[in-house]
């Protein structure tokens, strides 16, 4: 890929261009994946190379870890 940007169905996860917004996004590059979406959550990638395409993915954590975060984050 060469310039990818991705979102999630509830928010932009990281974006090349603009440059703000590509520097607005940046520490999420640092983040797990579990730090930033929820189980079950759709990804959208799209990059140039696609040209017209966009690439869909459902993730699907299967982690005691992400089960006791999800508890926490409803506490």
């Amino acid at each position: 890929m060469k310039a990818p940007s991705i979102t999630s169905s509830s928010k932009t996860l990281y974006m090349r261009k603009p440059v703000s917004l590509e520097k607005a996004l940046r520490a999420n590059l640092d983040k797990t994946l579990i730090e930033l979406i929820q189980n079950g959550e759709e990804l959208t990638i799209t990059d140039p190379v696609f040209h017209d395409a966009s690439l869909s993915l459902v993730v699907n954590f299967l982690d005691v870890a992400v089960e006791e975060e999800e508890a926490a984050a409803v506490e």
